[in-house]
């Protein structure tokens, strides 16, 4: 169900993902080719867990076009995969899914912890049921508030891929967001953010 990359610099890796989640977002939807950024090497090693949203039986959010949530979460992250297969990296990385199944919330929030996984990051496309859609965009980043952590915080992981994919996407800021009801984030044994990448509306 996962797959595991050898490690690399945490943040080279971080900011890696989240360019790539932001560039996958823009390719899915406007079908434009993603490329991948020049990175800095910083020295703070870490392996992380992503984690692309839905999938199997449970497909999200549907937009007008009736593109299913769950395909654009799996083609950010297969994209993802495509690029770090590519460039050959050595980066420490498990994936929850890398076909159209469907883990349990149980197996995507135990799954860091029973690997050599730090963080979590899970990847979703954002929507709204209002009847105006057309005027919502942006990205805006979950994590648990309430949750105590020492050193790396769920926090301090939701500010960095707020901050990173908002520059690499040029999409509007949204902000953090409590998300101690969403269950991969409430019940993580590892720090933890949920990225709305985008509305798909």
């Amino acid at each position: 169900m996962f797959l595991l990359f050898r490690r690399r610099s945490f943040f080279t890796v971080l900011f890696f993902c989240v360019f790539v989640v932001a560039a996958g977002f823009f390719m899915v939807l406007h079908n434009q080719p993603a490329t991948s950024p020049t990175l800095s090497w910083v020295l703070a090693e870490k392996t992380f867990l992503v984690d692309p949203g839905h999938g199997g039986t449970f497909p999200g959010r549907v937009n007008e076009d009736n593109v299913l949530e769950k395909d654009i979460n799996l083609a950010i992250v297969k994209k993802l995969k495509d690029l770090l297969d590519k460039n050959n990296r050595n980066i420490g990385v498990y994936y929850t899914r890398t076909e159209d199944v469907n883990p349990t919330f149980d197996q995507r929030a135990q799954l860091g912890g029973k690997t050599e996984a730090n963080l979590f990051i899970s990847v979703h496309s954002n929507s709204t049921v209002d009847g105006q859609m057309s005027k919502y965009n942006g990205t805006e980043v979950m994590y648990d508030e309430l949750k105590i952590e020492e050193g790396f915080s769920s926090k301090r992981l939701a500010q960095i891929c707020l901050e990173e994919t908002t520059a690499a996407f040029g999409s509007k800021d949204n902000g953090l967001t409590y998300g101690n009801s969403i269950y991969v984030i409430r019940n993580n044994e590892v720090p933890a953010a949920l990225i709305e990448v985008g509305f798909m509306t």
